[in-house]
């Protein structure tokens, strides 16, 4: 539970409290979610997504440009890493996939 100080802050957090509890038990909001899973391979910074499983894989549907890490490391041998090392490289031959999911309380 959050602490308040003062009166103000108080009945700021019990009004906010009120509200998620009336939107709760009146359901006042429709919740919506989806997930996917596709085919994909990392090539240098970036990750290419396929719209098939097919191999070898041809033209990405859409590429996802990452960043490396920026800031600099005490110890200058610690990698900088990149959303991208965590899929196999196009070039390693191995079929490998991306989780996307998106959610949204808008609704209502």
């Amino acid at each position: 539970m959050l602490l308040c100080t003062g009166a103000e802050a108080k009945r700021v957090f019990d009004d906010a409290q009120n509200l998620l509890r009336k939107m709760v038990d009146e359901k006042l909001l429709n919740l919506r979610g989806v997930v996917a899973f596709y085919p994909a391979n990392s090539c240098e910074d970036d990750i290419l997504v396929y719209e098939d499983d097919d191999w070898p894989r041809d033209e990405p549907l859409a590429r996802l440009c990452g960043l490396r890490q920026q800031a600099e490391k005490e110890n200058k041998e610690d990698s900088y890493l990149c959303i991208s090392d965590f899929v196999a490289p196009l070039s390693s031959g191995v079929k490998d996939y991306v989780g996307m999911f998106a959610v949204s309380a808008g609704f209502g």
